[in-house]
């Protein structure tokens, strides 16, 4: 392909692979995270990108999530005006893009204005110290303040390009002549992999959606058995009365350990691996498959026999409750998530993710989706005002820890309305400051 003279990215950032904030390729099927490897491929041999200026954006939306390969660089790729690039597409159809499984993709048209607002809110909550297009970045570099032309979008009405940048703690999309611009105008290559269907109605086998969602109880459980036991009795109570119902769904605790396994088993999909405090063996952190059948067969033991789950409470109060517990058993150890537990007698290792992220504020408070409608919506209550005021002190008090070492350790979380706000309403609860 032609690509024609374009200004190399930077090297900023230390990560060896590309990014992916909100674990987003691990939930997807195999072939779609096959194929997401291609398009890496391709981006870095055929467009010169670097791999670890390669970001996965999940963009939530009209009943799916839809999941796109992104360059999130610095500073971007310079590759002329807008104007230039619209003269050299019509010189030669294939500038400037790439060749894919027989097909030629252009990588221009998947960066929109929602696909770069999440790329910019997801390395946000993330915790990354650098933002792309931030006027601190020009600061701090050779390199003028650059924007990036939403390219997705095409002219205006107005014959206008919409272009993006990021300041004062915010996104700015402004319209802009595409006659002009010199080397701060800025192209960031995004190809959508995949739109997540969010019914089961939607899928080609409901067992596998089922086993989906059961599969995500323990990512969203955090590992904690009573937050995976409430989530998924709110499940069957809210969604599917016959989830566990073995004479319709025969295949599902199978798929399920599938899914576990692909991702337990995997040490760049699974980033912790807990062990007993006192075993110092090679083997303490070793992930066997062994472990994944007994993991999820004691899950469905317990909703074989009833009994063993009967006095649990999975209204949103109790999942809320719950999950800010898991939040701030993670948060509060020495290193934060990755961080050992002398009281649990439990050591974590290796750990490869943000340290001190927050389910909770994640999916809760911030929105973002969980990748299955039926969680999104069960998250989406639980930071309700009305819920808020309903949870028992400690709960209160467990929250704003976790919001106070959440945005401490997240550069600009700290002035966002949802976060100040539920932390304004945690000390009005506790202390009645107004």
């Amino acid at each position: 392909m032609n690509m024609g003279e374009f200004v190399p990215h930077d090297e900023h950032l230390e990560e060896k692979q590309y990014r992916d904030p909100i674990g987003i390729v691990d939930l997807l099927s195999p072939e779609y995270q096959e194929l997401t490897e291609l398009v890496i491929e391709s981006m870095t041999t055929q467009l010169g990108l670097d791999t670890t200026d390669i970001q996965i954006v999940a963009v939530k939306g009209d009943g799916a999530t839809k999941v796109y390969v992104v360059d999130s660089s610095p500073h971007g790729q310079h590759i002329g005006r807008y104007s230039r690039i619209v003269e050299k597409r019509k010189e030669d159809s294939s500038w400037y893009t790439f060749e894919l499984l027989g097909a030629q993709i252009d990588p221009l048209k998947g960066m929109d204005e929602a696909v770069y607002r999440a790329m910019i809110g997801q390395l946000i909550t993330a915790g990354s110290k650098i933002i792309p297009d931030s006027i601190e970045l020009s600061h701090s570099s050779d390199i003028p303040w650059t924007a990036t032309m939403l390219t997705g979008e095409g002219l205006t009405g107005e014959g206008q390009i919409p272009i993006a940048s990021f300041s004062s703690d915010k996104v700015d999309v402004v319209d802009f002549n595409p006659d002009r611009g010199g080397v701060s105008m800025r192209v960031r290559p995004a190809v959508l992999i995949t739109s997540i269907t969010q019914s089961p109605e939607q899928a080609n086998l409901p067992e596998e959606y089922l086993a989906k969602l059961v599969f995500l109880s323990y990512r969203l459980s955090q590992g904690g058995i009573g937050t995976q036991t409430r989530l998924l009795l709110r499940l069957e109570s809210d969604y599917y009365p016959d989830l566990f119902d073995t004479v319709k769904h025969p295949n599902l605790k199978d798929l399920t350990r599938e899914m576990v396994g692909r991702f337990f088993l995997n040490p760049k999909a699974h980033p912790a691996t807990p062990y007993t405090w006192n075993d110092d063996s090679p083997d303490a952190s070793l992930r066997t498959g062994g472990v994944v059948t007994e993991e999820v067969a004691g899950v469905f033991a317990r909703f074989d026999e009833r009994s063993k789950i009967s006095t649990f409470e999975y209204d949103r109060v109790s999942i809320a409750q719950s999950v800010i517990a898991m939040d701030y058993d993670y948060l509060s150890r020495k290193g934060g998530r990755g961080g050992d537990s002398e009281d649990l007698q439990i050591k974590v290792h290796p750990f490869g993710r943000d340290a001190f992220d927050s389910w909770f504020i994640k999916y809760s408070v911030l929105g973002y989706t969980t990748t299955a409608q039926e969680y999104d919506e069960i998250f989406g209550e639980l930071a309700h005002e009305d819920t808020i005021s309903m949870l028992d002190k400690h709960a209160i008090e467990q929250l704003q820890n976790i919001l106070q070492v959440y945005t401490r350790e997240h550069l600009g979380t700290g002035k966002d309305a949802r976060i100040t706000d539920l932390l304004k309403q945690c000390r009005v609860i506790l202390y009645g400051e107004r």
